[in-house]
């Protein structure tokens, strides 16, 4: 399938595909495949050595370095799993730090 126009953007193509999928092939819908990529957030771990960490939680264990977004995804996931009670707002987060260093 190819699409009429010059400079169309990635997200222009997902909408123009998405609109095609609803209309001519609905009944078809979960048979699609999504384009979008999907990836699973890294563990944090504190068997890492001190030069490779990127990024530590004040509470427990490090991040290597990772893209922005997966990095993103990793911490929120860490949170979300390991300190689901803790205040974890980035001014608490920084207190923190602050009391580490």
């Amino acid at each position: 399938m190819t699409f009429a126009g010059s400079g169309a953007s990635k997200r222009s193509l997902t909408v123009k595909r998405a609109n095609h999928i609803a209309a001519r092939h609905a009944h078809e819908k979960e048979k699609v495949f999504t384009i979008r990529e999907y990836s699973v957030p890294v563990e944090a771990s504190d068997k890492l050595p001190l030069d490779e960490r990127d990024w530590v939680c004040p509470f427990c264990p490090a991040l290597p370095t990772l893209p922005a977004y997966l990095k993103t995804q990793s911490v929120q996931h860490h949170y979300r799993t390991q300190r689901p009670r803790h205040k974890t707002d980035a001014a608490r987060l920084n207190v923190l730090r602050w009391k580490l260093a």
